[in-house]
């Protein structure tokens, strides 16, 4: 097993990569970590996948019961906080992608809102009642008029009500 205050890899920069990092310095696989932490595997899974994300309370409870240093509590509560603009921006990605792929529309707009969560869904709300627009109906063709990296940003900023990102 590895020291918890080793480094970890530069790259794992999202939640749970490196939720998934500090597994693997301790050497432990997923249902080991799920146990120690208290949650199900497939939480666990989740939650390293970055398809989930705990409550900051879970969070709290998690990082108490492995035995986080502040410095992996104050990383995680970080990236915890980057997640809804990374939802948005992996939405616009993956949308632009597809219709460039395909040439046509290959995403279901139900299953994409799906996965963003519920404080997401929220912003979004309030955001598209500004706009007059119907979600999750027109969050996928909206999002396809986003033709450069300037304007992901500018929309991800005007739905977290966040000019200088999280």
């Amino acid at each position: 097993m590895i020291n918890e205050h080793e480094s970890l890899p530069v790259h794992e920069n999202s939640f749970g990569g490196y939720l998934r990092s500090i597994r693997c310095l301790r050497g432990l696989r997923v249902s080991q970590m799920a146990v120690l932490a208290g949650v199900s595997e497939a939480t666990w899974d989740h939650w390293e996948a970055n398809s989930h994300t705990p409550t900051v309370q879970e969070l709290e409870a998690l990082v108490e019961r492995l035995e986080f240093s502040p410095y992996k509590h104050d990383q995680l509560a970080y990236l915890l906080g980057l997640v809804p603009r990374k939802r948005l921006y992996d939405l616009c990605s993956s949308r632009l992608s597809a219709l460039a792929a395909h040439g046509k529309d290959v995403i279901d707009p139900e299953l994409e809102w799906d996965e963003l969560g519920q404080d997401l869904k929220g912003k979004l709300k309030e955001w598209s009642e500004k706009k007059d627009l119907e979600l999750p109906r027109d969050l996928l063709d909206f999002v396809s008029g986003l033709k450069t990296e300037e304007q992901v940003e500018t929309w991800i900023d005007e739905v977290l009500g966040d000019d200088d990102g999280y």
